[in-house]
């Protein structure tokens, strides 16, 4: 009978075990010292209301833009999205309200509508610009590692994001996808529903801005 050799075994266990820390302290070395791991990071989409019925002094959603709001819950059926924000207006709540439902959650407006700002109760109708501070406020309040989905409008969404410290240039040409052309909705293309904002704020507070459309 033949006896096995524990004394082998066990100096191959060690030699294997050895390899995986060398393994791992290799890894460790390429990451860098105080890398923070990229689930951390704080990623915002932002996505502008769909299209709206312009003569209606409401904004309500055509039939084109409630179908736009239910692509979007295909847009980021894969996306680990924790938090459903829009800015005052029905047109906004309404775009992310699908993909709010379809996810078990709420969409939080900021700010909220019947609240008091500058002495006056936000409605439906208030101008958009009003949303901008509020909601840069409640998105540098998320927990690192949250992932948020926006939806604003033409007139505060360069703004919230300029807030977030999202770079601009009067050199960033239409074609450029990780900059802001202005921080106002004058350099805004109006004629456009279709178009995503990720903004990745890092631990270390770097800003970066990528663009896409869907």
């Amino acid at each position: 009978m033949r006896i096995p050799n524990h004394s082998v075994n066990y100096q191959a266990g060690l030699l294997r075990l050895g390899a995986l820390f060398a393994a791992g302290a290799l890894l460790a070395a390429c990451a860098g010292p105080g890398a923070a791991p990229e689930a951390q990071n704080t990623t915002i989409y932002f996505v502008r209301h769909g299209e709206p019925n312009f003569k209606d002094s409401e904004r309500p959603l055509l039939p084109e833009g409630h179908a736009r709001a239910q692509r979007w819950v295909a847009y980021f059926k894969d996306v680990p999205v924790t938090h459903v924000y829009a800015t005052h207006t029905d047109r906004t709540r309404d775009t992310v309200l699908p993909l709010a439902t379809a996810r078990g959650m709420k969409v939080v407006q900021f700010p909220p509508v019947g609240s008091e700002l500058g002495g006056k109760i936000v409605v439906n109708s208030t101008s958009g610009s009003v949303a901008t501070k509020p909601m840069v406020t409640a998105l540098r309040a998320l927990p690192p590692g949250s992932t948020a989905v926006v939806a604003g409008n033409s007139g505060n969404l360069y703004p919230i994001m300029a807030g977030l410290g999202v770079k601009s240039s009067t050199a960033c040409t239409a074609e450029r996808t990780d900059c802001l052309p202005c921080v106002t909705r004058k350099c805004f293309d109006g004629k456009r529903f279709d178009q995503v904002w990720k903004v990745v704020i890092e631990r270390d507070g770097k800003v970066t801005l990528s663009r896409t459309s869907y």
